[in-house]
């Protein structure tokens, strides 16, 4: 719990002393510790605003495990992505096969084998990118979450006037499950995607430039509908998750006073 002591410029100035957690420390070496820490993240609690940070802050806790997983994961994901638009030349040999005449069954049945290694190829990449992902992710979430709880049991009480206790349990819940679901499979969707997108046109360029020319006309309009999609969602979101902490701070509350809620008829 936060202290007071009596400060060596007046009679009447006090400084406010937080309780150590490894060793003695001054109030200024503890202040500017903390700010050189986390600076973005002290700045968000007290001012009680969002504020905005770069992706690779999220594995600031990351274990030399949890990269490993990372790299397994990208890997994977990519190659998963790349296995997709081989299909298409792989079904492009299945037609060619059955349009010759005779039909030429050593094309189809080869065309059938590539098939066949390239769904055990995918089905492979696809479970290993999912558990890498998914796993890292929780792990961050555990680590992030403790670390959250940690530093809000150490803020000033000045915060918690400001501002509804009852929702930081919803909030932290909530927010959190919303970070564990982007450093998850969402991550390995967008390298997957990403690597498709890519070899995709390669190879539409490589068997058909003039057709690829002509589809890649409507891409300005996908990416301008799919930006205004994205900032729909996130406003949204933004929206709904503070709606539901009002919603757990009300039923926290009355869970808390469940007595006198019961004693009167409520």
């Amino acid at each position: 719990m936060p202290t007071l002591a009596k400060s060596p410029l007046g009679n009447d100035a006090y400084l406010r002393v937080e309780t150590p957690r490894h060793k003695p420390v001054t109030s200024s070496e503890s202040d500017l510790s903390e700010s050189k820490k986390e600076p973005s993240l002290r700045r968000q609690i007290v001012d009680g605003g969002p504020t905005s940070f770069k992706f690779t802050h999220l594995y600031r806790y990351a274990t030399p495990l949890d990269k490993w997983l990372l790299l397994v994961g990208v890997i994977t994901a990519g190659a998963n992505g790349a296995l997709f638009p081989l299909m298409a030349i792989v079904f492009g040999d299945v037609l060619t096969g059955f349009t010759s005449i005779p039909v030429d069954m050593d094309a189809v049945n080869k065309a059938a084998l590539n098939f066949f290694l390239i769904a055990v190829a995918m089905f492979f990449t696809d479970y290993l990118s999912y558990v890498a992902f998914y796993y890292s992710a929780e792990r961050q979430m555990k680590a992030l979450r403790s670390e959250a709880l940690k530093h809000m049991l150490y803020l000033d009480i000045s915060w918690y006037d400001e501002n509804d206790a009852l929702q930081l349990s919803s909030r932290l819940t909530g927010d959190t499950v919303k970070i564990k679901d982007g450093m998850g499979q969402k991550l390995g969707d967008s390298f997957r995607f990403t690597v498709q997108f890519i070899v995709g046109f390669v190879i539409g360029f490589i068997r058909g430039w003039d057709i690829t020319l002509v589809m890649a006309c409507v891409m300005p309009f996908m990416t301008i509908s799919l930006g205004w999609l994205i900032k729909t969602m996130r406003i949204k979101s933004d929206w709904a998750q503070k709606v539901y902490a009002e919603a757990g701070s009300v039923a926290e509350e009355t869970l808390g006073s469940i007595r006198t809620v019961a004693s009167l008829n409520g």
